[in-house]
């Protein structure tokens, strides 16, 4: 249906009835010469006498039917045949524009709201002037009234509230552009079909108003006796009016203020927060403070009744600074059961309400709010307060802790300065006309998904224990760049939100989640981020909204990828959901997201062994479709690199090279890396076969790492070690490993991964040299490592169990360590555990050698060969390629030494 209007203080439905009952001919306001209602008359005559049926018009527009009339004139329903579509006329009546100074007045605003564009206004599409008469243009929403939204159904207070946080936000956005509604109420606000609140009415009704009745000098008590029933309550306007307007003084922002909060205390409570018969009574009762709760106050959360309660101070400047931070109040969370407003359409909301204008230069007022980078809701996740709770809590913790501390929040305030300056940059623009509406609203989105997602990383960091607490960086420092809310080719991949509000709030609180999630992940919390991921899976799939579907399920694979790593769950857990997102992707056009999934499934699959010879064909097709540009900043690098290491999986040395060195040539496009592509120069130095070029893309990958996260970080020390491995020359590598592993034992002594890998790389390195004393010292610490929670390094433990017996000259108990080794290792089937195989191979010769059994030894020599011969062609770290001597060089003395007794 055709929402009923209120226009100018008296709420007429479609048949012209007023609020109260009286017709809309005792108002005496129709115009002198109101050209609408004529030209409706006459074409009716000439229907009636002619049997000749013409439209009605009103200048280009052809008059439907009049859905409203009040004392400023007369709404009709219209349709444009110029550009299709229908509207809604109000032509202004002629006792509204009996003054000249009135009727300018109303065209300023009336061309100032011309130029709004927010989701929370109704729109003022154009005024023209037909016969002498002014004619607003405006936008036609099917829906009701808040007021009869309100109270057409048993409402809870937080659906209220999301209805009239909107309503302020449309309120605030007319006020940064001078403008002041002065008649704001429940009448006065459209609930459209589509569940979106719309302002209407701004300071075209009491412009008019007020200047005919008032001499332009507002409305003071004595005006206001007409707005009185037969029985002397108060009704309308007079009972939503702020103290100082009911004193005389004129209406501003703040007693707009007033006024939404009365109507707001109204829909919360049940009752107006002030009764009385007149309007001197209704001022006596406001400054006495006597506020009406009703039967529903012990509904009402304290913080709510706060938030209302400042709006109604008696002083303006005891009020909200303006509606934008009411609105604000309203949105966030409260209290211990934190109640959502949505992410995403609360943020973008907020800014596009405060900042989603265009104004001339010329039309330019004090009364204009400047564009503040969105203070206020930045200053609500990250605050000086909050910014010293945290220092202090890093401060109390390891030394480690303490320099990760320094930059979390070196990061986090360089990550707001950022949001900050691209918000305030957006809002100039649009001011400006430099961008689009469309432009400026998916900058505003994702300025709120990426506040959503720093949001969600403090309150992770928040709960960590004195254990994480040094994983905050990785919170922190993986989070998706800010600068890509200023990128336009990021911006026109977004998605639109869904058209109908209840959808639109479901698909927030998905995202909300994911932040969370993706927070906890990267905390290390894998199980309460597998969970977060699964219910927003489980809550998308209904939805029918595919970027919510894709982004969960893509979720949901990416932390169980992570559990697999860590040992935890299953194959199918991660294919599951990638495979879910691929589908979902591709029969959207999502290149990006499908490609992605599909470089997370193929890196499962090859890292787990599986044969991908058969997908070759499927490959390309993804390859191809990788090279569109929205994958260029992700999604591509990521493909080609979990391609090469699929065929480094396979002992596709030259495959892997290939796709490495792509990966690593489209890193180069990108501006802001995702730190999760920071592996693509270490994984190409691992197979290129050049030591000058190996080095240099250690060199590039370990300070990409130690700029980011820190040079003390885990992934940051793990590449240093890298260039260890890397390095031919044994000196000038122990040197790097040496670095490493101090740092790792300074500043992550409990880390079992790091004890295990600095004890191989050391003893392997002092073996090489001959050092055997520093060699013992390292496998003794390897050794200790039996009781591992990791299979792979209990496995590796046995090369420092058998190496020490033969040191000591226990060549029995040498042998049986390295065979028990190698069954643990034929259990797991690890490709990777190749090169600890040739190991313990060896070793399992040279024992069986001194203890005469040279059939076997030879046998564990070949063995030996054809291990390190597999894993060295895969890559290029120099302690396979030793070890490859070595076991050549030890099968070719079992060879020589025919003469040596068998079993």
């Amino acid at each position: 249906m055709t929402t009923e209007l209120d226009t100018d203080g008296v709420t007429v439905d479609a048949t012209g009835s007023t609020e109260d009952g009286r017709s809309g001919a005792m108002l005496d306001a129709r115009p002198a010469a109101d050209v609408a209602r004529v030209e409706l008359a006459r074409e009716r005559s000439r229907e009636a006498l002619f049997r000749i049926a013409q439209p009605a018009r009103v200048g280009r527009f052809v008059l439907l039917d009049s859905i409203g009339r009040g004392a400023m004139g007369v709404v009709y329903a219209a349709y444009d045949p110029q550009l299709d579509r229908k509207v809604a006329l109000k032509l202004l009546s002629a006792r509204a524009g009996a003054s000249t100074a009135a009727r300018e007045r109303m065209l300023v605003e009336a061309r100032a709201l011309a130029r709004l564009r927010h989701p929370h206004v109704v729109a003022v599409h154009d005024v023209v002037t037909v016969d002498d008469q002014l004619v607003i243009v405006m936008e036609l929403v099917d829906g009701q009234t808040l007021a009869a939204w309100t109270t057409s159904g048993v409402r809870s207070w937080r659906e209220i509230v999301v209805h009239y946080a909107q309503a302020a936000r449309g309120l605030h956005a007319a006020h940064t552009l001078g403008i002041v509604h002065r008649d704001f109420k429940p009448a006065n606000a459209i609930v459209g079909d589509d569940g979106r609140v719309r302002v209407l009415d701004f300071g075209l009704a009491s412009a008019g108003a007020g200047a005919a009745a008032a001499g332009e000098g507002g409305e003071g008590p004595s005006n206001l006796a007409s707005n009185l029933t037969e029985t002397g309550a108060i009704v309308g306007t007079p009972a939503y009016m702020a103290p100082e307007q009911l004193g005389g003084a004129p209406a501003s922002a703040i007693t707009d203020q007033w006024s939404f909060c009365t109507s707001l205390h109204e829909a919360v409570y049940g009752v107006r927060p002030f009764l009385a018969e007149t309007p001197a009574q209704l001022l006596a009762e406001i400054r006495a403070g006597n506020v009406q709760r009703g039967d529903r106050e012990r509904t009402v959360p304290a913080w709510l009744r706060a938030v209302i309660d400042r709006g109604l101070a008696p002083r303006p400047g005891d009020r909200h600074a303006s509606l934008a931070a009411l609105a604000h109040e309203l949105e966030r969370e409260h209290g211990f059961r934190r109640w959502r407003w949505p992410a995403l359409t609360a943020t973008a909301v907020a800014a596009a309400a405060a900042l989603a204008l265009t104004r001339d230069s010329s039309s330019t007022s004090a009364a204009v709010e400047p564009c503040d980078g969105g203070a206020t809701e930045l200053a609500a996740v990250w605050s000086p307060t909050r910014a010293e709770t945290l220092a202090k809590r890093f401060a109390a913790g390891s030394p480690y802790a303490r320099e990760v501390g320094e930059r979390v929040r070196g990061t986090i305030d360089a990550r707001s300065k950022a949001w900050s300056d691209i918000h305030l940059h957006a809002c100039q623009a649009h001011r400006r006309g430099g961008s689009t509406v469309a432009t400026y609203d998916r900058q505003l989105a994702c300025l709120s998904r990426r506040l959503g997602e720093q949001r969600a990383a403090l309150d992770v960091i928040e709960r960590s224990d004195d254990a994480t607490l040094p994983s905050a960086i990785d919170v922190v420092a993986r989070m998706p760049p800010v600068a890509w809310c200023d990128d336009p080719e990021i911006l026109a991949a977004a998605a639109e939100p869904p058209a109908e509000p209840a959808r639109r709030e479901a698909v927030a609180a998905i995202s909300a989640q994911l932040d969370q999630a993706a927070a906890l992940e990267r905390a290390g919390n894998l199980d309460e981020a597998a969970a977060l991921a699964a219910k927003a899976l489980a809550a998308a799939e209904p939805l029918a909204y595919s970027p919510a579907i894709v982004e969960s399920a893509l979720a949901a694979g990416r932390i169980a990828i992570a559990r697999i790593a860590r040992g935890q769950g299953e194959l199918e857990a991660a294919l599951r959901p990638l495979g879910r997102a691929e589908e979902v992707a591709l029969s959207e056009g999502d290149l990006a997201s499908a490609v992605e999934a599909s470089a997370r499934r193929l890196f499962v699959e090859g890292q787990l062994g599986r044969d991908l010879s058969a997908r070759d064909r499927e490959i390309a097709v993804v390859e191809a479709l990788s090279r569109t540009p929205r994958c260029a900043t992700f999604a591509r690098p990521l493909l080609l690199n979990n391609l090469g290491v699929a065929s480094m999986s396979r002992g596709q040395r030259d495959e892997a090279v290939r796709w490495f060195r792509g990966a690593h040539d489209a890193l180069r496009d990108v501006k802001l890396p995702d730190i999760e592509l920071a592996v693509i120069p270490s994984n190409l130095a691992l197979v290129v076969a050049q030591p000058a070029e190996r080095a240099a893309l250690a060199g590039e990958a370990h300070a990409l790492l130690a700029r980011v996260l820190g040079p003390n970080h885990p992934s940051t020390l793990n590449v240093l070690s890298l260039r260890a491995h890397l390095t031919d020359d044994v000196t000038a590598a122990t040197a790097f490993a040496r670095d490493a592993c101090d740092a790792y034992a300074t500043y992550h002594a409990t880390d079992e991964q790091a004890r295990f890998s600095c004890a191989q790389q050391l003893a392997e390195l002092h073996v090489a040299q001959g050092q055997t004393d520093a060699a013992t010292r390292q496998l003794q610490i390897l050794g200790g490592l039996l009781d591992a929670t990791d299979p792979d390094i209990r496995v590796a433990a046995r090369v420092g169990t058998a190496q020490l017996a033969a040191f000591e000259g226990d060549d029995a108990r040498a042998f049986r360590e390295a065979t028990a080794g190698l069954s643990e290792a034929a259990t797991l089937g690890h490709w990777w555990l190749a090169g600890v195989e040739g190991d313990l191979h060896i070793l399992a010769a040279r024992a069986a050698s001194r203890l005469r059994r040279a059939p076997l030894a030879r046998e564990h020599a070949r063995a030996a060969v054809a291990r390190y011969s597999d894993i060295a062609a895969r890559n290029e770290l120099a302690e396979y390629r030793r070890g490859l001597t070595r076991a050549r060089d030890l099968l070719a003395e079992l060879d020589v030494d025919v003469t040596r007794p068998g079993d």
